[in-house]
């Protein structure tokens, strides 16, 4: 790592950012071609980091790179793993409070419009729009209507089914919205 480097995860440190790994991630990618292996491994690094919010407020988050440089201007109120690519991300109320999603460039794929996102699993996220859970692709796009009272995302456990629930019943649904079979609620 340089001593620019150095110098910048030392004033991230000073402002109260947590870098716990950071230094890591740097050495293992410093001077290491694109590839699908070091792709996904940076897609982790490039994970949300902790920042001090000066105004008494409780603390907000933003996206950094493996660099340690700021991706955002805007900051969140929670910004989850990256999965499959992208994070989800919860604006701050004084933006309206929504969630949506964010590469790990720091751009919306597309607007954050939800009431509630979980990351994407088996290519879709769940998510709720104005009281029902539905699924969308990485455009955006409707995958599964919005009928569901609760869901949970595709799970590699169950042969990429979700867990949904519409009428106070539970079962498992596929990735075009089918009925597979019945199931208890998720623990």
């Amino acid at each position: 790592m340089d001593s620019k480097m150095k110098s910048a995860l030392g004033l991230l440190r000073m402002f109260g950012v947590k870098t716990q790994g950071l230094e890591t991630l740097l050495d293992t990618f410093e001077g290491k071609p694109p590839s699908a292996e070091n792709n996904a491994a940076r897609d982790q690094a490039s994970a949300a980091v902790n920042a001090p919010y000066w105004d008494g407020e409780p603390e907000t988050y933003f996206l950094a790179g493996p660099d340690g440089r700021r991706l955002t201007r805007e900051t969140f109120a929670a910004v989850s793993d990256f999965e499959e690519g992208l994070a989800v991300i919860e604006r701050q109320k004084d933006k309206g409070g929504k969630n949506g999603y964010i590469d790990p460039q720091g751009r919306f794929p597309f607007e954050p419009i939800y009431e509630m996102a979980q990351v994407f699993s088996n290519g879709l996220g769940a998510v709720r729009l104005d009281g029902k859970w539905g699924f969308v692709d990485r455009a955006g796009r409707t995958a599964v209507p919005f009928d569901y009272e609760e869901a949970a995302r595709f799970d590699f456990r169950e042969k990429g089914l979700a867990q949904v629930r519409k009428g106070g019943k539970w079962f498992f649904i596929d990735k075009s919205g089918n009925f597979v079979r019945d199931c208890e609620a998720p623990k």
